[in-house]
C-alpha cells in the first residue's frame, strides 16, 4: 500500500526474502518501489533493492496502491502548511490540475510527481504493508470460525492466495498469533493434500508460505485441514 511519511533517514534494505513482500519478487520489481540512483527515479525490487528501468513517466495505478489514502494524506498536510492548490503546485513544480486531480482522487500520477508533491510538503513517498484482514481469511474458508458464508458471491480462487500470502508474510514476522497460524497452517495443510494441482501452481514457490507451513502434523490440526477442504471444495 502506498502512503507517506515525514522525512527521516531509511533503514537498509531486508534480505531476499519472500517474508517480506506481498507477492512474488518479480511482480514488485517493475514498478512500485522506487528510489533515487544517481538522481534518476528508478524501480526497486521490495526484497533485494535491484535497480530496474526508470519510473520518471510510469503512472501508479489507483487501485493498486491506494491513491485514495494518500490523495487524503497529500490535502492534510498541504492544509497543515497553510498552503493553496496553487502554491503547492508552484512550489512543487507540479501542474495545478494535476494538484487538483489527485486530491480530488481522479489522478494516475507518475511515481516521480508523487515523489515532487510530498518532497514539497516535507513527505515521502513509501510502500507499507497492508494489514491482515482476518475476517476475509475466515470468509475464505480459513477455519478461523465453525461457521462461514459466502454472502451475495463465492469468492475467487485468486482472492484466497493473495489473502494466504499476505497473511503467510505476517505471521513469518510475527510471534504469537497461535490460533491465527494454526489456521492457516491447517488451510494450507487441506490445499497441498486436496488440491495439489492449485497448490503447486500459486502457493509451492512462495519462500513466505514456506516459512509456515506446518513441520508437525497434529490431530488438530488434521482436523481443522478438513473443515478447510470441504469450505474450499465449494469454491476451488
Amino acid at each position: 500500500m502506498l502512503t507517506l511519511h515525514s522525512q527521516e533517514p531509511q533503514a537498509a534494505p531486508p534480505r531476499h526474502s519472500e517474508a517480506n513482500a506481498y507477492s512474488s519478487c518479480r511482480r514488485f520489481s517493475d514498478r512500485n518501489a522506487t528510489r533515487r540512483v544517481g538522481g534518476r527515479l528508478t524501480s526497486r525490487c521490495l526484497i533485494c533493492a535491484r535497480a530496474g528501468s526508470s519510473l520518471d513517466k510510469i503512472p501508479i495505478a489507483p487501485n493498486i496502491l491506494g491513491m485514495d489514502r494518500v490523495a487524503k494524506q497529500i490535502a492534510v498536510a498541504r492544509r497543515r502548511l497553510g498552503l493553496t492548490q496553487r502554491e503547492l503546485a508552484r512550489s512543487s513544480r507540479v501542474s495545478l490540475a494535476t494538484i487538483q486531480n489527485i486530491e480530488e482522487k481522479r489522478g494516475n500520477p507518475a511515481a516521480s510527481t508523487l515523489e515532487k508533491i510530498a518532497g514539497a510538503l516535507g513527505l515521502e513517498v513509501a510502500l507499507c504493508p497492508l494489514p491482515v484482514s482476518w475476517d476475509k481469511l475466515a470468509r475464505l474458508g480459513i477455519p478461523l470460525s465453525l461457521s462461514v458464508k459466502f454472502r451475495s458471491r463465492r469468492p475467487h480462487p485468486d482472492e484466497l492466495v493473495s489473502a494466504l500470502k499476505l497473511a503467510a508474510s505476517h505471521l513469518s514476522e510475527m510471534p504469537g498469533m497461535a490460533r491465527e497460524r494454526e489456521a492457516v497452517q491447517a488451510a494450507l495443510l487441506a490445499l497441498r493434500r486436496q488440491f495439489p494441482a492449485f497448490y503447486r501452481r500459486h502457493l509451492e514457490r512462495s519462500q513466505a508460505i514456506g516459512s509456515v507451513f506446518p513441520v508437525a502434523i497434529t490431530g488438530r490440526l488434521v482436523k481443522l485441514a478438513r473443515l478447510a477442504t470441504s469450505r474450499f471444495a465449494e469454491y476451488l
